[in-house]
C-alpha cells in the first residue's frame, strides 16, 4: 500500500478498482546487496551471539508487557478496542489519506503522493532542489540525522557540524 510522500495523483491500489502493488511481496522491501532469506536464515542460525540477544530481548519484553497488563484490570478490553480501531483505520485508509490531503490542502499546505521511495525521494530531492538548497548535502543530512538516533547515541545531539 502506497502512502503520502511529502503534487501529485492519488496513491495507487488506495481505490476500489484500481491495481493494487506488483511483486511477489507486495509492501516488502528489498535492499540492495540483502541475501536471500534462505542464505540469511542459515547464517542467523548458527550465530550463538545472535540467539543469546533475541533470547534475552524476547524474555525482557515478555517481562515488561506482563508487568504492564498487570497493572491494568481491563486490559483485554483496550486491546480489543484498540484493535478495532485499527482494524477500522485500514480498511478505510484512502478516506482517512483523502481527508488528510484535504486538510493539510485547506490549511496551505500541498500533499505529494508517491508510489514507491524511489518516487518519494524524486518528490522530496526536487522540493529541496526547487527551495534552492544542494539535494545530495539534504540526503546526507537526512542519513546522519537517523545515524544519531541510534541506540546508545544522544537524542538531542546534532550531526550537523556549523561552519
Amino acid at each position: 500500500m502506497t502512502a503520502p510522500a511529502v503534487g501529485g495523483a492519488a496513491p495507487r491500489g488506495l481505490h476500489p478498482g484500481r491495481p493494487q502493488p506488483d511483486g511477489p511481496h507486495p509492501g516488502m522491501p528489498t535492499y540492495l546487496g540483502m541475501p536471500a532469506f534462505p542464505a540469511a536464515a542459515a547464517a542467523a542460525v548458527v550465530d550463538s551471539q545472535l540467539r543469546r540477544n533475541l533470547a534475552h530481548a524476547t524474555h525482557t519484553i515478555r517481562a515488561k508487557r506482563a508487568g504492564a497488563v498487570a497493572e491494568l484490570a481491563d486490559w483485554e478490553q483496550l486491546r480489543q478496542a484498540a484493535k478495532a480501531i485499527k482494524d477500522h483505520t485500514l480498511a478505510h485508509l484512502d478516506t482517512y489519506l483523502l481527508r488528510l490531503e484535504q486538510n493539510v490542502t485547506k490549511a496551505g499546505g500541498q500533499v505529494h503522493w508517491a508510489q514507491d521511495a524511489a518516487e518519494a525521494n524524486a518528490i522530496v530531492a526536487g522540493l529541496v532542489r526547487g527551495a534552492g538548497a544542494d539535494a545530495r548535502r539534504a540526503h546526507c543530512t537526512r542519513r546522519l540525522a537517523i545515524a544519531s538516533r541510534r541506540p546508545g547515541a544522544s537524542r538531542f545531539r546534532s550531526p550537523i557540524r556549523r561552519r
